[in-house]
């Protein structure tokens, strides 16, 4: 499968997004961290998605359904490694989304900011 995805901790999630992405990988994989985070019990959870080795993403429209797995204010995407003009578009779309989404230079940067997300959503 080219989404493959680790728990760092209960409710971190990062993804490695590889090859060509299809609309029903991407749901597929929206679905499961949703239920990771409903097993780990935590209030609020984070997605790092990882598209260094990504080829080709699917239509906008899939993104944005698929986001819809996610409980609006319950949780927030980050996104590394992408190309610029990726980088572009995820900002550009996320403002559409009902979850913030941020983009970050590294994975390293972006585990510390989730921690730090996390840390702050602990008591809600």
């Amino acid at each position: 499968m080219p989404i493959t995805a680790e728990r760092v901790i209960p409710g971190l999630y990062y993804e490695n997004w590889t090859g060509n992405i299809s609309a029903d990988e991407v749901y597929e994989s929206a679905q499961t961290r949703s239920r990771w985070a409903r097993e780990d019990e935590v209030p609020y959870y984070v997605i790092i998605m990882d598209g260094e080795h990504c080829k080709r993403l699917p239509l906008i429209s899939s993104l944005s359904s698929a986001s819809k797995a996610h409980q609006a204010g319950k949780m927030q995407f980050m996104v590394v490694n992408l190309p610029s003009i990726h980088t572009f578009v995820v900002n550009m779309v996320g403002r559409f989304l009902p979850n913030p989404i941020e983009t970050h230079a590294n994975r390293d940067d972006a585990i510390n900011a989730a921690k730090a997300v996390l840390e702050k959503h602990k008591s809600t």
